[in-house]
This record gives C-alpha cells, structure tokens and sequence, in this order.
C-alpha cells in the first residue's frame, strides 16, 4: 500500500512541475512602459508557457529613465529569468531562444558590436545592461548542446500579451491570454464594471484593504454597542456584510465631505457634469462615484476602471496608507496608482506621499532612501557537494570572568581575550 501511495503521489508530483520537455524553440515577447514591463513565453507553436509582469515603484527612478533604456532593462531581466529555468533542467531539449520588442533602438543595442552614442550615465547603464545580455548569450553558447540567442524585432500590434504585462500597474483587468495573444482574434478583454465598492477585490477582503481603516472599524464598533440584537430589516446584528457597512460608512462620510455635499445637492437625475472637465460625477443610491472621459477598449485597458468611489479628504490619508501596506510598503506612484484604480479624491497625491514619507516600517528597513533597490535574485541550486557554501561569523566573544585591564595599563589586552567563531556549511548535504 505504501509503495501504491508513493507510486501515485510521483506521478501526481512530476506532473505539476513545470518542466518544458518537448520545447526546442522558445520565443520570448518582451516590452516595458513607464509602470514597469512584462514578458512572455511562447512555444513552438505560439501557445503561451509562461508569462510574468511586474510593476516598478518610484524608488527606483525607472520614470527617469529613458525607454529605449527600459526596453534594454526588460530583455535583461527576461533573459535571466529564463536562464535560471534552463539551469534547472526546465528545458532539456531547448536549442534556440528568440527574443521578441517592439523598440529597435533595444534589439540594436543588445547587440556586444554596438557601441551606444549616448554619454554620462546613460551610456554607462546602457553598456551594464548590455554586459547582462552577453554574458547570458555567452552561457548559452558554453551549453552542451548549445542554445542560440536571436534577437528580432517586430511591430507592436503583435507584442499585446507583453504590452499588457508591463501596463498591469494601471488596469489590473483580468485579460484572457488565450485570445489576446491570437493574432487573428478580433475578442476584446473583458470588462469590469466598478459601480459598487465591493467590486473591487482589494476591497472585500476580511481585515484587509479598506476594511482595515481605523476609523471604519471605529465606526464598526461604535455601531455594534449602540444598536439592537436586529437591525432595520430585521436581520440579525452582524450577518450584514462588510462590504454593505462599508457602503453606509462611505455614505455618512461623503454627506459631511463640503465636495461631495456639492455634488449631492447639484445632481440632476443622479448625474453632474462640471463645465470644462472632462470627467464628471453619479449618484449609484446615494454613493457619490466619479466618472472618466470615454475611451476606447485598447485606452481603457490600459487607464483602467471607469467608475472610481469617491474618498472624502478625512479618509484620504487612512486610505493611501491602507493602501500603501497592501501593496508591499510600494513607493508614491505605485500607491497612487493602485489607488486611482477604485477611487478618487482631490488631495490624493498628497496624501499618499504623505503616506509613504511617514511610514515607519519604510523608514527604519531602508538603509539608504536615495540609491534603487536591487534584486539580489534567488540562490542557485546546488546539485553537488562543496559546490554552493554558506559562511558565518559569529562575534567578537570575550570571558565575563576575565577583568579586562585598561587600556592605559596594556591597550592590547582587549584584543587579545576576544574570539570570533567562523562556520563554513554545504547547501546540499548541510
């Protein structure tokens, strides 16, 4: 039985991991945007194995740099990810990888013959990233067998899945990969419509996202101490969900907002259209919502909802900081982002720097509040012994029972009692 347990338990194992098999021509569609950049593997069929989008704070400057700069950085960082999956053995019969933009000045550029006609520091991150790609080109060819590295261009209309990716900051919309990425399709993605707050996923979580304003759950408590075993419908204290009393709580703080006091008594038909503005505001049962300027599908992917709640300014800063933790102590335009994609408010870019300028966690983790982050990237895994080591030290020591002399007497003394322990241990037998 055992045996039997074990038997099905690999088979059930192996057929989760990830491993490409029968891939020998991997394609790779890479593109960046000011939010961050995405990339995404194809077979040899141009079915998509894998895809990945990630979204740059602030703090690294990435809105300074230049994009022929950011799409250099995207094939980079594509390319390692890619070589840490064949190290892995994650495509044994691989023996051509094809890397895909739509920027040419980035295809040019990755090439080891170019010599880049910018100076200062550009020239000098264009040459880093550059050395990134050759020396990954240059571990492919050393394989055996070897894996060539071509890079081509092509036009943008057939680089959507990436172009998707790398824009997630500021739509966050579920897009079928199965028929954005058919060039023949003509399917739009689907739509989101934002005219409720519980709609929005950040938002309905127990504990989390708005739920976990303090003065909401002030609001809750109050509420729970004051009122009866039922409420006005008759159902029972508490069986209502947090995503309705969020509703009622945003409804009292909008009637004492001057703005959205403005917007309720200017209504007509549950609409207001400012002069001037292109946008303009709904009433959605009493709940004071702002409406975007119409785009078209491709815009409205990428800028994101329509409809966005609106906060009143004394919950702008508990929002942003709520918001700010969710998203993983994230920098000011990455916060602001994430917010202006359910709400909005007057003073959110203010306060959300002021959310992310107070944060104590922030402050007291970071060593330095000027320099980019970096990802170290993860530990390679070893596969023999002595190969991958890990050192420690641990020190100085010295004897509690041992009076150490001044340093008039012998200055020397206090070096000489004091000890370190250095420990040298294998990653794979430990």
């Amino acid at each position: 039985l055992a045996c039997e347990y074990w038997r099905r338990a690999t088979v059930d194992e192996d057929g989760d991991v990830p491993i490409f098999s029968k891939c020998s021509h991997l394609t790779i569609d890479v593109d960046a945007s000011g939010l961050g950049y995405g990339y995404c593997w194809r077979g040899e069929e141009g079915r998509v194995l894998g895809a990945e989008g990630r979204i740059q704070s602030k703090s690294m400057a990435f809105a300074a740099w230049h994009i022929n700069r950011r799409e250099l950085f995207a094939i980079a960082a594509a390319l390692r990810k890619t070589v840490e999956v064949v190290e892995a053995n994650g495509f044994p019969v691989l023996n051509v990888i094809t890397v895909r933009s739509d920027s040419r000045v980035a295809i040019r550029q990755s090439s080891p013959w170019f010599i880049p006609a910018t100076k200062s520091v550009e020239r000098r991150a264009i040459l880093r990233l550059r050395s990134v790609i050759a020396d990954v080109s240059h571990a492919l060819s050393c394989r055996v067998p070897s894996i060539d590295l071509r890079m081509v261009h092509i036009s943008g209309h057939l680089n959507s899945v990436a172009d998707t990716l790398s824009r997630v900051g500021s739509s966050k919309k579920a897009v079928d990969l199965s028929t954005v990425w058919s060039e023949t399709s003509t399917e739009d993605g689907s739509s989101v419509n934002c005219a409720v707050v519980d709609v929005v996923s950040w938002l309905d979580d127990d504990d989390h996202g708005a739920i976990s304003l303090p003065s909401f759950k002030s609001w809750i408590r109050s509420r729970e101490s004051t009122r009866d075993d039922s409420d006005d419908d008759g159902t029972p204290t508490g069986s209502t969900g947090k995503a309705a009393l969020f509703r009622q709580f945003l409804k009292l703080k909008q009637e004492e907002d001057p703005l959205c006091k403005r917007v309720l008594q200017s209504a007509v038909d549950d609409k207001v259209s400012i002069p001037g503005l292109q946008y303009g505001f709904i009433i959605d049962d009493g709940l004071v919502l702002r409406l975007r300027p119409e785009h078209d599908m491709e815009l409205d992917l990428r800028d994101g909802l329509r409809l966005q709640v609106v906060v009143p300014e004394s919950l702008a800063l508990e929002f942003a900081t709520a918001v700010h933790v969710e998203g993983g102590h994230c920098g000011v335009r990455a916060t602001l982002s994430a917010m202006y994609q359910s709400a909005w408010g007057p003073k959110f870019r203010k306060e959300a720097k002021r959310a992310v300028k107070g944060c104590l966690a922030c402050a007291t983790t970071r060593f330095d509040t000027t320099t980019a982050q970096f990802q170290a990237g993860a530990v390679r895994m070893p596969e023999r012994v002595f190969e991958v080591l890990g050192c420690d030290v641990y020190g100085p020591f010295k004897d509690p029972s041992i009076r150490i002399r001044r340093k008039d007497e012998d200055a020397s003394v206090s070096s000489d009692r004091s000890w370190w322990i250095f420990t040298i241990c294998c990653r794979l037998s430990g």
